[in-house]
């Protein structure tokens, strides 16, 4: 029997009005994603941002997946069955949270230049 392997993604995923997911986005690192959009969209589709985990291995493939919803901008601790977030991952999410704000105060200063 091979030896389990533990695998993370990050993701957007498109969610449509009835909550069911139509889309997802993956990526190794959180900084290939832009921030979710929070308002619906003229389909009436928001984004959710997630941390997926994928236990697996060589003889049965997947063996356990879970996930890990950012809610109010906080990346939980554990996963939706109990599994902990790893450090890095908050640590990776403070940092692209930073990076997202001090990319939207730019935006606010070159628009307010333009006025």
């Amino acid at each position: 029997m091979s030896q389990n392997k533990i695998y993370y993604e990050w993701a957007i995923e498109w969610v449509d009005r009835i909550g069911d997911i139509q889309d997802s986005n993956f990526q190794d690192k959180l900084k290939n994603l832009k921030p979710p959009r929070k308002v619906p969209d003229a389909d009436g589709y928001t984004e959710d941002l997630v941390l997926k985990r994928d236990v697996w291995n060589e003889w049965e493939g997947s063996v356990d997946r879970q996930y890990a919803y950012v809610k109010n901008d906080i990346l939980p601790e554990t996963f939706d069955y109990g599994a902990k977030v790893p450090k890095r991952f908050h640590a990776e999410y403070n940092r692209w949270i930073k990076k997202q704000e001090k990319a939207a105060k730019c935006n606010v200063k070159s628009i307010l230049k333009k006025i």
